[in-house]
Order: structure tokens, then sequence, then C-alpha cells
């Protein structure tokens, strides 16, 4: 979007904006727009986007819910089997 279009949106002068964009991006510390638009995220200055959502259903018309499943168990873990010795080795010969 141009300077113009964004100004034109807000019903206001180009030049206007661009005195905005300027104080909003030295209120951020910031030395571009793009910087800006980090700064003002990461302080959650702008809104998050949430996904399109189906329309809802009237209780009359809703279909059932599905009862839950219960995850399966997993089955109890046996205590590890130590491996037997090796018989201690023989002494080398002379």
């Amino acid at each position: 979007m141009t300077d113009a279009q964004a100004a034109d949106e807000l019903s206001v002068s180009t030049r206007t904006y661009q005195c905005y964009v300027a104080e909003v991006m030295a209120a951020l510390g910031a030395t571009s727009r793009f910087q800006a638009g980090l700064r003002a995220a990461e302080l959650g200055l702008l809104p998050t986007a949430t996904p399109p959502t189906a329309p809802l259903e009237t209780p009359s018309t809703a279909p059932p819910a599905a009862p839950l499943e219960t995850p399966p168990t997993a089955p109890p873990a046996t205590p590890l089997e130590t491996p037997p010795t090796a018989p201690p080795a023989a002494p080398p010969e002379d």
C-alpha cells in the first residue's frame, strides 16, 4: 500500500500520514517501517490474526457431541534386568 492510498483510507493528506508514520516510528525507536512493525508486534500493540470460523449451529440442529475417548494406558514399567556377570578372566600365563 502506498502512502497516498493509506492517507486516503484514513481521510488525511499524504503529508499528514507521513508525519503520523514518522511519529510512530520515533515513539517505537525504529529506523524503518519494518522495524516499527516488529517492535509493535513485540510489544503486543498489533491485533492477532484469528482464523475464520464456521457459522455457529443452533443447539436444536447441532449433532450430538461424540464422547471423548480415553487414551490407552501404557503397561507398567518393568525393572531393568542386570546382565549376568562374566567370570573373572584367567591370569595370564608366564
